[in-house]
């Protein structure tokens, strides 16, 4: 085969043409391989981002979880006290009534 004037062979031709497609192919390959690499890497960081997302979620869920019950049982305490307190007023409303009979009556003795 004459080409420009020099004589090349097919296979000749055919060969560098190859290997230049194999080279291309290589670098495509490790293009794509440096960018798989990234891709890895960033799926690492987000998991571990995730993970840490759901350890503070979980935390959190524990600390509202622990402000519930203490909301819940400082609600039953105030009730108990609302009640104590109802509890001691009709006590205090009895005393008040009962002295009030005893002083009535031992001003109807004394006059």
């Amino acid at each position: 085969m004459t080409h420009g004037g020099v004589t090349t062979s097919m296979p000749a031709v055919s060969a560098a043409y190859l290997q230049g497609q194999v080279d291309e192919l290589r670098a495509q390959l490790a293009a794509l391989e440096a960018a798989d690499e990234h891709h890895r890497s960033e799926l690492a960081a987000a998991l571990a981002g995730a993970a840490e997302a759901r350890t503070s979620l979980q935390e959190a869920q524990k600390r509202l979880a622990d402000r519930d019950a203490t909301v819940g049982d400082l609600r039953k305490r105030c009730e108990a006290a609302q009640v104590a307190q109802a509890r001691a007023e009709q006590e205090r409303t009895a005393i008040i009534a009962a002295l009030g009979w005893r002083v009535k009556r031992r001003l109807e003795q004394n006059a």
